[in-house]
Parts: C-alpha cells; sequence; structure tokens
C-alpha cells in the first residue's frame, strides 16, 4: 500500500521537466520564501568519490560526542528516509512530510518548479532547523558550483577526489570537473582537499575564491601501522584505530574527515575517545560492503572509472579466490567501457542486467570488447543466481555498477534473516 510519503516522493518526481537542471536562482528563491538559514557550523562535502564515506564518518564520529549533527546524503539504498538523519537516526514518515509541506508552501508562493534533488535539499534544512541540530553536514549531488547545497554557506567544505563522472553536466576535461566541484569553497574559509594529486584547477579555483587551503600531504598527512595509523595536522594522533569501513583508500576519507574536524570552532572538536569510536563503529551499506557467506557477496554502489579502481584494489587485497563474478547494472549515462577495464583481471565472467535507464546489451557489448566473459540476463535476480552457481562455494561474487543495482539485490535477492 503506498505511502503518503511514497506519494509526496511520486509527484516530486514527476512535476519538474528534467530530473537534473543545475542552477541556485529558483531554490533561492524559495529558501528566501521560507525564511530559512542554518544558523549552525556546516560542513558541506563534494568530490567524485568517497562524499558518502565521509558523511559516515563525520556523523559517526559526532553522534560519539554528543553531538547532535544533521546529514543530507544521496542518493539512498532502500528507503528515501536514509537520506535525511538527525543524530545518525533516520527521520521518521511524519517529519519528512512536515518538512515537504513547508517547502510546497513556499514554493506555490513563488511559483518556481523546483527538482526532486532542490525540493529535497530545502526539506532536509527546513528540518535541521527545526530540530535545531548542532551541526550539519551536506552532501553535494552533482557537481558543487550549481548544486543545491552550495545555498547554504559552508564553514567547512570538503573535496574528497576528482574524477570523470556526469561529464554531459560538468565538462569533458578532469579541469572543467574540478572548477565546479571548487565552486563549494568560500573567501578565508577552511577547503578541505583530501586528495595529495587533486588536479591543479582545483588549487588554482581555492586560491581565486581566496579559501583557506588545507591539502593532504602538504598540511595534513597519515602514516599506517599495523591495525592502526597515526595523524599528524594541526593536532598529532597516534595509533587511531582503522576506520572500520573496508579499503586502504579509507585512510584518506579519514584523514580528511579530521582536518576539517580540526578547523571547525573549538567546541565542535569531539575529543579522541570520540573520534575513535566513531571511526570503529562506522557503517554504510553499498560501500565496499562484504557480505559473509558461500560464496561471500561484495557489494558496491561504484560506477565509474576511479571507483574502479579503488574497487579492484579491495579484490586483490581481500586474498586469492579461484573464481569471482560480477553482476552489472549501470545506468545509461555511465560509460561501461572506462568502468569495466580496471576489473577485468579480477572477474571471471560478467552477469549483466537491466536497471534504470541502461541497456545491458550495450553494457554487454562494452565488456566483451574490453575482453571480458559475459552474459546478458532479464533482472538483477537472474543475474546472481547465475553468478553464484557459476562460482560455487570457492568463489566470491560482486555486485556493482550503480546503486539501483545493490538496491535490487538487496531488495529481492539477499536472503532474509
Amino acid at each position: 500500500m503506498e505511502s503518503a510519503l511514497d506519494t509526496w516522493l511520486i509527484t516530486l518526481e514527476s512535476r519538474h521537466s528534467t530530473l537534473i537542471d543545475l542552477g541556485l536562482d529558483r531554490v533561492g528563491k524559495v529558501r528566501q520564501q521560507l525564511n530559512l538559514s542554518l544558523t549552525m557550523p556546516v560542513i558541506t562535502v563534494g568530490g567524485t568519490n568517497g562524499k558518502g564515506s565521509v558523511c559516515a564518518l563525520l556523523k559517526t564520529i559526532f553522534k560519539a560526542a554528543g553531538i547532535r549533527a544533521g546529514c543530507y546524503t544521496s542518493p539512498h539504498l532502500l528507503k528515501f528516509n536514509e537520506r535525511i538523519q538527525v543524530d545518525g537516526e533516520i527521520a521518521p514518515d511524519s517529519a519528512l512530510i512536515a518538512a515537504f509541506e513547508a517547502v510546497e508552501e513556499a514554493r506555490q508562493y513563488t511559483g518556481e518548479s523546483l527538482t526532486y534533488f532542490e525540493f529535497t535539499t530545502l526539506a532536509a534544512a527546513w528540518l535541521f532547523a527545526q530540530e535545531q541540530c548542532d551541526i550539519v553536514i551536506l552532501e553535494v549531488g552533482l557537481g558543487g558550483r550549481l548544486d543545491a547545497v552550495n545555498i547554504f554557506t559552508p564553514t567547512v567544505a570538503v573535496v574528497t577526489s576528482i574524477g570523470f563522472d556526469h561529464m554531459d553536466y560538468l565538462g569533458d576535461n578532469i579541469e572543467s570537473i574540478a572548477k565546479e566541484k571548487a565552486g563549494i569553497f568560500r573567501a578565508h574559509r577552511p577547503a578541505i582537499i583530501g586528495d595529495a594529486k587533486a588536479p591543479a584547477a582545483l588549487m588554482e579555483e581555492a586560491k581565486k575564491t581566496n579559501a583557506h587551503i588545507v591539502l593532504a600531504g602538504r598540511d595534513f598527512c597519515t602514516e599506517q601501522t599495523a591495525g592502526s595509523w597515526h595523524y599528524r595536522g594541526q593536532r598529532q594522533l597516534y595509533d587511531i584505530p582503522l576506520p572500520a569501513l573496508r579499503g586502504s583508500h579509507q585512510l584518506a576519507n579519514a584523514a580528511a574527515v579530521i582536518a576539517a574536524l580540526e578547523r571547525l570552532p573549538t567546541a565542535y572538536w569531539p575529543g579522541t575517545s570520540a573520534l575513535r569510536k566513531g571511526l570503529h563503529a562506522v557503517e554504510l551499506l553499498g560501500r565496499s560492503q562484504i557480505l559473509p557467506g558461500s560464496p561471500p557477496v561484495i557489494l558496491d554502489v561504484a560506477h565509474n572509472e576511479a571507483a574502479a579502481v579503488v574497487l579492484e584494489r579491495l579484490l586483490f587485497d581481500m586474498g586469492y579466490f579461484p573464481c569471482t563474478t560480477a553482476v552489472l547494472g549501470m545506468l545509461a549515462r555511465k560509460d561501461p567501457a572506462t568502468f569495466v577495464r580496471p576489473l577485468l583481471r579480477r572477474i571471471t565472467h560478467w552477469y549483466v542486467a537491466p536497471v534504470g535507464d541502461g541497456n545491458p546489451h550495450s553494457i554487454a557489448d562494452a565488456v566483451s570488447e574490453a575482453g571480458g566473459d559475459v552474459t546478458v540476463c532479464d533482472s538483477i535476480v537472474a543475474a546472481a543466481a547465475q553468478a553464484r552457481a557459476y562460482c560455487g562455494t570457492d568463489g566470491r561474487m560482486l555486485v556493482t555498477g550503480s546503486f539501483a543495482t545493490v538496491a535490487s539485490y538487496l531488495q529481492h535477492v539477499k536472503p532474509k534473516n
């Protein structure tokens, strides 16, 4: 049975003429009518990959410290409510509907049309203001400069990494993409750059903005030891627990998080004990997530080349398996050829299935042309069944390519406990 929240979401999905319509004018007018401001510190998180991990780390550390954080991320995996959380708890339907009603009243008054993301961004901010959160974490949806979250001025801005993604909106070269990502930086405010090898264009834009640049490898650095790591920045932190999130790349994300925490007003420093608890307790569905069993299943929402490189390293670090099958589904605007190439040497056989507007046959052609063995299936359910049968109990299975692919697996394939 369709809930009241479902009805709202269906309406929002179909109301605006396009799904993505970058720009701040329309959403800014509705915000003004709402008289909406975030008076607490705001951390805005952008980048190509790693945004979700940084947001998850921040909210978990704040919760451990007793600092009540509002956290807005996208997209969700299983339930829309995942996108809007207060103190680590997903917002209930009733709170979301109240927020939607407030935004809709203001939107009708202005006569402006908002995209799904613009509308829900305002709803999240309205809810955080109503809940009087101590701090707010906002994840950029696409790009940065013209993304809806950028109507709120960050106290600290974080850019995790820069890679090729959403090129139809952000440009077809790394310099253009970097400039768009740098749009969340503000004059005389900390701009955390989490990649020591970030494109020069990102640094140049940060300098033009007169942002206070805090660069990985220069202003803060890490050293990994057996089972722990050291952080050196404004603080010297030794023998910190490794992040519970899997993958060597998570150390860079955790370091960027600490650098951001160091630049907040002193009252928001969580303390070493809460930092340790947060690193140990953090969870994030669908990011290098391993479901134990025979075979083990790796869930990862990776959908671009840079993420595929990281995923390949994770598969390598898991050790030897005689067989690795992959269930792959990708949306139409993604580039399957550049995605699969870094993974080819780890995957024995690919099973491609439709998700969203993606064409499994064109994806399969790209896999085949790259040199992979591939089978086209009617659904994620069918692909998972064939992949599981192929790898048997000694192999492992990867489910990847998009949020929709992982969500479909979790909803329809994963055995219920």
